[in-house]
């Protein structure tokens, strides 16, 4: 049964709860753990893919025997993508209490295509006939391919952002577009209903 983890030892009520949320073995960690504080999530690209595929090849039964583990608990993603964003993205180089501890700087959505994103949620998601929010996204893409391709572009080139993060970073934003969009106007029909609400004076 996909996404249920059941124990080999005797099963009790919660055995056959749904796993959405499948976590690395420990020895797996402490392989991902090394990689990282070796400087894995600072080098550059070309240079962290030479040095990931090293990692695969150096740790394969491992890796192996982790792939059965997870499959075995309903795991069916990508297992090679799982542990590469953790050791390049979420996890900092082991450091002692006394040093301090280096955040990379957060990378935005650019302005220009934020302006694009609010014009077009705004003609196209509310009214008589509204997108929904795939639709909205689809439809988006469609008219402003070149600008959703340089802000692609943009995020990856920093290096911090591979493309699929990329395109879900964007994608991300034109949908907090039209959610931002959509509590707006229902705070101004809020208003606009306490303010007809307010009895008129009584002369």
């Amino acid at each position: 049964m996909s996404g249920i983890a059941v124990s080999s030892s005797v099963h009790g009520p919660t055995d056959l709860v749904p796993t959405h949320r499948f976590t690395l073995s420990l020895n797996i960690e402490n392989l991902l753990n090394t990689l990282s504080a070796e400087g894995f999530r600072d080098q550059p690209r070309a240079d962290a893919d030479i040095r990931w595929s090293k990692f695969l090849a150096d740790n394969e039964t491992a890796i192996s025997t982790e792939r059965r583990r997870l499959a075995e608990l309903g795991y069916r993603g990508d297992l090679y993508t799982k542990m590469f964003r953790s050791a390049r993205y979420y996890r900092g180089i082991i450091r002692d209490s006394t040093q301090t501890v280096q955040r990379r700087d957060y990378i935005s959505t650019p302005d220009t295509l934020l302006t694009l994103m609010d014009t077009h949620v705004h003609k196209y998601c509310f009214g008589d006939e509204p997108l929904s929010p795939a639709e909205g996204w689809t439809a988006f893409c469609e008219e402003h391919q070149l600008a959703v391709t340089l802000a692609e572009q943009r995020l990856t080139g920093t290096d911090q952002l591979t493309a699929v993060d990329a395109q879900a970073k964007i994608k991300k934003a034109y949908k907090n577009r039209q959610f931002l969009h959509r509590r707006k106007l229902q705070q101004l029909a809020q208003r606009a209903a306490a303010m007809n609400a307010v009895p008129e004076d009584i002369e």
